[in-house]
């Protein structure tokens, strides 16, 4: 079993450094770093007076929500900017896959060296999504607020909340979608 020693923060903090130095690089960041590495990147950075990490890209979207339980908090603490991938969960929220069925043929599931349709959990917290997005429209409906553009005041609202640079863009890679 290959074992992977883990590097110090500070071993990849001075590499950073060095690289800006030689001006191939004018700022840093993180992906897929969770709050605790995070916090201790950025102690080191100020303790050793390293560069430091000016923005985290994770993945997020409505199956995987875990950042807002603190990373967000922590990224707003230390003025660094935030940009989710995956905004589709690896397409799995785009409606192509249907339970019990293998991912269709040219699909991105299809493609990966897996192969694996999405799990029954999966497939359960799509419904669940599905089954609160059609209860928020029928109250939308019912108090009036969901007339003309599906996008109410109350979706607007809620993306405003968010602090800025959170809210994933969606962008297809096919023009058949």
């Amino acid at each position: 079993m290959l074992r992977m020693r883990k590097t110090p923060i500070e071993t990849t903090l001075e590499g950073f450094a060095q690289v800006m130095e030689a001006g191939l690089v004018s700022h840093i960041g993180a992906c897929n770093i969770d709050a605790a590495k995070l916090s201790a990147a950025m102690e080191a950075s100020a303790c050793s007076e390293l560069p430091r990490y000016e923005w985290v890209h994770n993945e997020y979207n409505l199956l995987n929500r875990h950042d807002e339980q603190v990373l967000f908090e922590r990224c707003t603490d230390y003025g660094i900017g935030y940009t989710p991938y995956s905004p589709l969960a690896g397409g799995v929220l785009s409606g192509n896959y249907v339970r019990g069925d293998p991912p269709p043929p040219e699909s991105r599931l299809a493609l990966r060296a897996e192969g694996q349709a999405p799990s029954n959990a999966a497939f359960d917290a799509i419904a669940k999504l599905g089954r609160e997005a059609k209860r928020r429209r029928w109250e939308r409906r019912r108090a009036g607020a969901g007339l003309g553009h599906e996008s109410s005041a109350g979706d607007r609202a809620d993306l405003q909340t968010r602090p800025e640079g959170r809210t994933p863009a969606t962008v297809s890679r096919s023009a058949g979608r």
